[in-house]
């Protein structure tokens, strides 16, 4: 019988490569996640007034101004083209970009 022998470095070295693809795994697990639309009744999106229409915000809302939207807003991490993207506000979740919420702040330039 002639049985196939694997040196002690190979083995190792092919454990190693195997620990070493685990966080690699993980990151792209949590990048799927992070693709989930926010839900305008999730609880944070209420509380800082989330719409992810611009056009159904409320016209008495004093903190509102014309042109205001999330593609324009610092916050938003997607290109203006996109219709939705990441925001620093709500972490893991993706935003209308025609949408609006209090913390609104103009992009410059």
């Amino acid at each position: 019988m002639n049985e196939k022998q694997y040196p002690r470095r190979a083995v190792l070295k092919g454990a190693l490569s195997g620990l070493a693809a685990i966080p690699v795994i993980a990151l792209v697990g949590r990048a799927d996640a992070a693709a989930a639309k926010l839900d305008p009744t999730d609880a944070q999106a209420k509380s800082l007034g989330y719409i992810p229409d611009v056009s159904k915000v409320d016209a008495s809302n004093t903190l509102y101004k014309a042109g205001s939207k999330c593609s324009n807003c610092v916050q938003y991490q997607g290109k203006p083209t996109d219709a939705e993207g990441a925001c620093n506000i709500f972490a893991g979740k993706l935003v209308a970009a025609n949408g609006w919420c209090k913390v609104y702040g103009k992009k410059a330039g």
